[in-house]
């Protein structure tokens, strides 16, 4: 079954290297439009808007991953109907197959083209710090599971749509509202307690606040902003990164492995999910129907 499903993949090459070349072309492009951000406070809110921007485009580059469950499903019905095998090979092969050509492999390439341009911790006008590449390790690492994790979702609310196009309407609409909880476009201070419950659900908000904190906490870089005080404008320099994370509302008292752990388990609940309504959503019903015919 993985190789069927990789071979699929590969025998889609307009979808396999558009994806590549996504990665590619938009990971020079940010990262040139963000080349070298300051240590200031106008730089600092040029990387949480490339951070933002990195998640939702590979958020919704996920929904690609819908064609290919509807062009395989009426293939995929008929041998779990006839049990040619169960539905966890299956899922299983499927996510490998899609996951590493099409999310990983795509999101790592933008992540290592991304990172050094923008000049995030370690790479900067005056050079390599090599103290600080592990930070630039633990970025790519946040943007491949984070690419894997959304594609896995996708694949799952297309296996209970009954059609691409109403698959594509929901995943857009779950990816839009876990931006919107995601904690830059609202302040999670001001959100109501059951919405804080709901942002928690968020993969966007686990990937957007582990690499806030892999960016700002414990920053060897000070920053320096410039304030008006009395009529007049001052300069506060050697400022610690965790004051922009308390005005951000990220937990400081949480670490990136946390926030990864989290999205980890996300990705495997996910998969679970997909698992499940693979094998009992419309399987059951197809097998009916099959005995009414016969």
């Amino acid at each position: 079954l993985l190789l069927r499903e990789m071979r699929g993949v590969l025998r889609r090459p307009a979808a396999l290297l558009s994806h590549l070349a996504f990665g590619i072309v938009l990971g020079l492009l940010l990262g040139l439009l963000y080349r070298n951000v300051p240590n200031t406070l106008p730089g600092v809110i040029n990387r949480m808007g490339g951070f933002f921007f990195f998640l939702c485009l590979w958020g919704f580059a996920s929904l690609s991953a819908i064609d290919h469950v509807f062009a395989m499903k009426h293939r995929d019905v008929l041998a779990l109907i006839y049990l040619e095998y169960s539905a966890a090979p299956l899922v299983t092969a499927r996510a490998v197959a899609d996951c590493l050509l099409l999310r990983a492999i795509p999101a790592g390439l933008y992540s290592i083209i991304f990172y050094p341009l923008m000049g995030l911790i370690g790479f900067n006008v005056s050079g390599v710090d090599a103290q600080s590449l592990p930070r630039f390790g633990i970025f790519v690492a946040i943007g491949i599971l984070y690419s894997v994790a959304m594609g896995i979702q996708a694949m799952f609310l297309a296996s209970i749509s009954p059609s691409a196009g109403t698959a594509t309407l929901l995943a857009s609409i779950v990816v839009l509202f876990e931006v919107l909880l995601g904690g830059f476009l609202i302040n999670p201070t001001s959100m109501p307690p059951a919405v804080l419950a709901l942002r928690n659900l968020s993969p966007f908000n686990h990937a957007f606040c582990a690499m806030c904190l892999n960016e700002l906490k414990d920053s060897p870089v000070p920053f320096e902003v410039s304030v008006e005080l009395q009529g007049t404008w001052q300069s506060l320099s050697d400022l610690d990164g965790s004051t922009f994370l308390a005005a951000l509302g990220v937990d400081q008292n949480a670490t990136v492995l946390q926030h990864v752990s989290v999205l980890w388990l996300q990705m495997l609940g996910l998969a679970w999910l997909w698992h499940i309504s693979t094998a009992y959503w419309f399987v059951p019903m197809s097998r009916w129907r099959r005995g009414i015919i016969q």
